[in-house]
């Protein structure tokens, strides 16, 4: 289930936690974080693809999925995550959330 914009991500320093997000990198577009490496860092990112495709294995062809992003709470405060749904070649972004980050000791 996608992570909700409108509630803080709540974690205590030294430990982890995920944002979700719905996508389907088969279009080109993918969630690109953007955060300060002071408060947190990013240990992982995985892909879990939808919906199976009748007589193969794996997913369906071109199925979007959620993309899970897994930090890591460095530093106690406040601190925001940005992601951009955008394609690696082009500048801009088509879509940004914010999710505000709220590291306890």
């Amino acid at each position: 289930m996608p992570t909700s914009i409108d509630k803080p991500v709540t974690a205590a320093a030294g430990t982890q936690f995920a944002i979700e997000l719905e996508s389907n990198p088969t279009t080109g577009y993918e969630w690109q974080p953007v955060f300060s490496p002071e408060k947190v860092r990013l240990v992982r990112h995985e892909l879990s693809p939808r919906g199976r495709q009748e007589g193969r294995e794996g997913p369906a062809l071109g199925a979007g999925g959620t993309e899970r992003f897994v930090f890591e709470a460095l530093a106690a405060g406040t601190t925001t995550i940005r992601m951009a749904l955008k394609r690696s070649w082009e500048p801009a972004a088509i879509v940004e959330r914010s999710y505000r980050v709220i590291v306890r000791r």
